[in-house]
């Protein structure tokens, strides 16, 4: 009997900078939990690049984000595990493009690399209009929109999930962080820089969702490394974003305060669970 071959889209993990990143968009799916990050872990995060933009590391490995593809929206992936992570740094993105944009009007070169490279990082064009690089959870998308463009915020309705209250509280604390730490039009494009081409995250796509969450349900599993840096294992369970009934079901520059505790010669030492 002649034994039947069955073909699978092999997985693959490519590293890459956040402008790599975000050339591709994300889509948050229904069964995670809304974005839940608070002035902590914002400013956890922030603290990190902060270091790493005064060091002379190569670059600064996040960790890894797992995706599956997309087929119910415009978006090319969806977001398995990271959605936390991909979220506050997209809201990060905006926060520093509307920093800039006070200074646009008098510089040339900062106005160009916003338009041509921050702005396309934060939005792709569809034939609806301009669409976020990642989908915020729950009803959080039109308030992630409105802090893109810098418009009027939606209201908050009573029956809003904390998603809309915790993107606003995480762009304004971002904003007046980097308000207070980039001053001038060459500190926001060698900030830009280096947080764009030297923050490095791992993105594993396994083409099924069923798969992408099994290897997500294996890997956390496991459990943390124990020579995991302490920020990475605190930050570790506000990404873990895959809501308990799907996974069930299927079994599925300010003086830096805090040194860059998340770096390793070779992203494949970080333990594959890992992540913000």
């Amino acid at each position: 009997m002649k034994t039947k071959v069955i073909r699978v889209a092999k997985p693959s993990a490519p590293a890459l900078n956040l402008k790599e990143f975000f050339s591709e968009s994300y889509a948050v799916p229904p069964y995670q939990r809304e974005f839940s990050w608070t002035e902590s872990q914002v400013d956890d995060l922030y603290g990190d690049f902060a270091n790493f933009y005064v060091t002379d590391e190569p670059y600064y490995f996040l960790g890894q984000t797992i995706v599956s593809d997309n087929d119910s929206g415009p978006e090319r992936y969806s977001i398995v595990d990271g959605q936390q992570r991909a979220t506050a740094l997209l809201v990060l993105l905006a926060a520093l493009r509307n920093h800039a944009r006070q200074f646009c009007a008098s510089n040339r070169n900062l106005k160009n690399l916003v338009e041509r490279e921050l702005v396309p990082m934060l939005q792709f064009a569809e034939e609806d209009g301009l669409i976020p690089r990642v989908r915020a959870a729950d009803d959080g998308n039109p308030m992630m929109i409105s802090l893109i463009e810098d418009s009027d915020r939606p209201g908050i309705r009573d029956d809003y999930s904390n998603t809309c209250e915790n993107l606003i509280s995480a762009y304004e604390q971002l904003l007046e962080r980097l308000a207070s730490d980039l001053m001038t039009p060459h500190d926001i494009e060698q900030y830009f820089r280096r947080v764009s081409e030297g923050v490095i995250l791992v993105r594993l796509e396994i083409h099924e969702e069923e798969a992408a969450i099994g290897v997500y349900e294996r890997t956390n599993d496991r459990g943390l490394s124990s020579t995991m840096p302490t920020s990475s294992k605190t930050l570790h369970s506000h990404d873990s974003t895959a809501t308990t009934t799907k996974m069930h079901q299927t079994n599925g520059p300010r003086l830096p305060r805090r040194c860059v505790n998340a770096r390793w010669p070779d992203p494949s030492e970080c333990s594959s669970s890992c992540g913000r």
